[in-house]
């Protein structure tokens, strides 16, 4: 298998060690109900930050982050 690591620019590379728990916390996770489960409020939010930083548009960054 070939491992591809991303060239990510400085700003982007900032980001990747930073933790967003306090989200969690301000967006409780309701109950589960039925139909499909959501995405982790955490990792939305870290891929919306990518979003703004770069000036990408909604339909590059869930190709990016495999969410459809």
């Amino acid at each position: 298998m070939i491992n591809i690591t991303p060239n990510w620019p400085k700003k982007v590379q900032f980001l990747l060690s930073f933790d967003f728990p306090l989200i969690d916390q301000l967006v409780p996770r309701k109950e589960f109900v039925g139909g499909r489960i959501g995405y982790s409020k955490q990792e939305l939010f870290f891929w919306l930050l990518i979003k703004k930083i770069l000036g990408l548009d909604y339909r590059t960054v869930s190709e990016m982050a495999a969410i459809n």
